[in-house]
């Protein structure tokens, strides 16, 4: 049976009212909200600055002359999280061959927990230096999330760790310091590619979100988006229900992962135009595609109120147990 890890809204609510109705989270309880919030406004000033003022700078000379600054979600310390380190000290010749491709080889893993559900992400460097990254020298954590191709880039974020010291597995995971790749500011640069197995199949409504051209601040192209009939939530326990396992899929394949799908949500609420934007398995690809398109209809996105159709993008993660 499929297992689909979907958002859960009560556990997230219930932060919330920890975080600004008692001011205390466990994990930052040696830091003060206030200087965890300075902490990362630091972070985005020195984003700020690279961009503008680095030799390197990816952006075009006609963006800096209107330079307005990067556009964030609003700082949630329920994003830093504290996690495990694996090491990953051999890979197989398959293995390798990806790494090249992608332009990353593996340097570990990190296990952790987000709203109660436990993930785990690859851990990469670069195979070679790519001009404009920021933090050349970093560790890299490439990943996909629910905002991704929607409020955030389609090709994913990234995060920066170090390597712990030896004989300490532990460290911290800021998603509040999640900024983009080059190539979501200048298309001239070229993506790396996020790894399959680095997808968090849940909304992670912190960080960087996609660059808008200075020109087109202002004039969001969505001001509401698109709301399944009872939530995001809801929408995951519809597609859960709904899914049905392919009868040529079985254990012996070892199908894991995640599909993202992309569709559009009409002015009348309808769904059309559903297309895989990153395919998982033949058989799987079509059943996410079937589920999608029987949707109940959407409340529609909406720009000054009036309504507007809307491209939504998720992940579907699946568990064959």
């Amino acid at each position: 049976m499929p297992k689909l890890i979907g958002f859960d809204k009560a556990r997230l609510v219930s932060c919330f009212l920890l975080l600004f109705g008692l001011g205390c989270l466990q994990e930052l309880k040696a830091q003060s909200l206030w200087e965890y919030q300075q902490e990362v406004f630091a972070f985005r000033s020195k984003q700020d600055s690279s961009l503008l003022h680095g030799t390197h700078s990816p952006l075009l000379s006609e963006d800096k002359k209107n330079y307005a600054g990067l556009t964030y979600f609003t700082i949630n310390p329920a994003f830093k999280v504290s996690a495990t380190w694996v090491s990953d000290k051999e890979r197989s010749k398959s293995q390798l061959i990806a790494d090249e491709a992608s332009g990353l080889i593996k340097f570990g893993e990190v296990h952790f927990q987000l709203h109660g559900e436990p993930f785990k992400l690859g851990v990469f460097k670069q195979a070679e230096k790519q001009k404009g990254l920021l933090y050349q020298d970093s560790l890299i954590i490439p990943f996909y999330d629910g905002t991704s191709g929607g409020e955030t880039a389609v090709v994913g974020r990234f995060l920066n760790v170090a390597a712990p010291q030896e004989g300490d597995a532990s460290l911290w995971l800021d998603f509040n310091k999640a900024y983009n790749q080059p190539c979501v500011y200048n298309m001239a640069y070229t993506c790396l590619t996020t790894p399959e197995e680095n997808t968090v199949p849940i909304l992670i409504e912190a960080g960087e979100k996609t660059f808008l051209k200075p020109k087109d601040k202002g004039t969001l192209p969505v001001e509401v988006m698109p709301e399944f009939p009872g939530g995001t939530f809801a929408m995951f326990a519809y597609m859960a229900k709904k899914f049905k396992m392919p009868k040529d899929v079985s254990k012996s394949q070892g199908v894991n992962g995640a599909v993202v799908v992309s569709f559009i949500i009409t002015t009348e609420g309808k769904v059309t135009d559903v297309e895989i934007v990153r395919p998982l398995y033949p058989s799987i690809d079509a059943e996410v595609i079937r589920v999608i398109q029987k949707m109940p209809k959407w409340k529609p996105g909406t720009v000054n109120n009036v309504p507007a159709a809307v491209k939504y993008t998720i992940p579907y993660r699946i568990v064959i147990k």
